[in-house]
């Protein structure tokens, strides 16, 4: 028997990563294994997804994520029973739904990883048991903001506006007004469920599936809300505030702020706003991780005699020594005048490389004096070869 993969790979992330990245990171490969997408490798997609889905229930729960990072899957021998995991044991179905709700349906989904939609009792829209009309969480809102390096190097606080969904207050999110706009299924009788019975060499067997009339919730509503359609969500406007600390960086992962996303259905929670920084080009810096470049022109006579000169920095100019005698394309490092770190890390550094700046506009006076300064200068210039790259 196969040993299993470390759960970190299979969702191809490391072991110090966030909540944020894990859920990014299923959400990606989850979609790779859409039945859409897999036809005629349905085994194989099944597996996959069986497998992702395994990685992100441990490492999605904070006690079995240590246990494993502890003892590794031998730490984990008890959590999904005899027969290991399988996705009686899966406990993030709203998270599939909010996957999967603009890309495909889930009960394809479900035809294709697990032998179809109502096997062994399961409601893959819902979980084991569950109904529609329960509460469901809202689905999550991913965002880019873009900052400035400047505004990397301090706390962000800033006021955007989203387009999400809110609880319709005409029916309460209910989808209907009045009590007798809503009946009991006639196909199912309210059970949410329908049976059938087939005959095979062993005898008769019952399969139970999702109601196909009422989704599973048991109730039609026959006369729906006129604001949200019968679907308990509207479409509105909000502002929601964004408080960031010093240092965020595109590469440190996404921001999660709880319960900032689109309202649930029937008094399930939010869901949660994704933030993902992007960053705007600066004019005169570029950033390599929490350090940041920038060529400075320097006058030649500087360069040779020494001084100081005034450098720009994210936060503001200070002076750097130029020793006599510096090379064009030397590189001075300015300690702690990059991106802060986070959680205590050491801040980057403002790396600034020198480039000799040559007058354009000499007239013939200035040309006989450099002649002259050339005489008096007994120092030539090194041959070509590699060792130019260390000046």
């Amino acid at each position: 028997m196969a040993s299993k993969r470390d759960y970190y790979e299979v969702l191809g992330i490391d072991k110090k990563a966030s909540e944020a990245d894990i859920k990014k990171a299923y959400r990606n490969l989850a979609k790779k294994y859409h039945p859409d997408l897999n036809r005629g490798q349905e085994d194989e997609a099944a597996e996959k997804f069986k497998e992702i889905s395994e990685s992100y229930e441990v490492l999605m729960d904070s006690n079995k994520r240590k246990l494993y990072d502890q003892y590794g899957h031998e730490g984990l021998s008890q959590s999904f029973g005899q027969g290991g995991f399988s996705m009686r044991n899966f406990s993030h179905m709203d998270d599939l739904r909010d996957i999967f709700g603009s890309f495909g349906g889930l009960d394809d989904i479900f035809e294709m990883f697990f032998g179809g939609g109502g096997r062994r009792g399961f409601d893959f829209q819902q979980g084991y048991g569950a109904r529609r009309k329960g509460p469901q969480r809202g689905r999550d809102i991913e965002i880019a903001l873009k900052l400035t390096l400047e505004e990397m190097t301090k706390e962000i606080n800033k006021n955007i506006q989203l387009s999400r969904h809110e609880t319709c207050n005409l029916c309460q999110g209910k989808g209907f007004q009045k009590k007798e706009d809503q009946i009991t299924c006639p196909v199912c009788n309210g059970t949410g469920q329908t049976k059938k019975v087939h005959n095979t060499l062993l005898g008769r067997m019952i399969s139970t599936t999702t109601c196909s009339k009422c989704g599973g919730s048991g109730e039609i509503i026959k006369n729906p809300c006129s604001q949200c359609k019968g679907e308990g969500l509207i479409r509105e406007k909000a502002k929601v505030e964004i408080k960031l600390p010093p240092g965020v960086i595109p590469e440190a992962g996404s921001y999660v702020l709880r319960q900032q996303g689109h309202a649930g259905k029937h008094g399930g929670p939010r869901g949660d706003l994704i933030v993902n920084i992007k960053e705007i080009p600066h004019e005169i810096f570029i950033r390599a991780g929490r350090n940041i470049l920038c060529r400075y022109p320097i006058k030649f006579s500087t360069l040779v005699n020494g001084g100081k000169v005034k450098v720009p920095t994210l936060d503001k100019p200070v002076l750097m020594t130029i020793p006599k005698g510096t090379q064009t394309g030397h590189v001075f490092k300015l300690k702690n005048k990059g991106i802060p770190g986070m959680r205590g890390a050491a801040y980057g550094d403002q790396l600034v490389e020198v480039i000799v700046w040559t007058p354009q506009k000499v007239d013939s006076e200035a040309r006989k004096q450099l002649q002259k300064f050339e005489k008096l200068v007994n120092d030539q210039p090194p041959q070509p070869c590699r060792d130019l790259f260390d000046l």
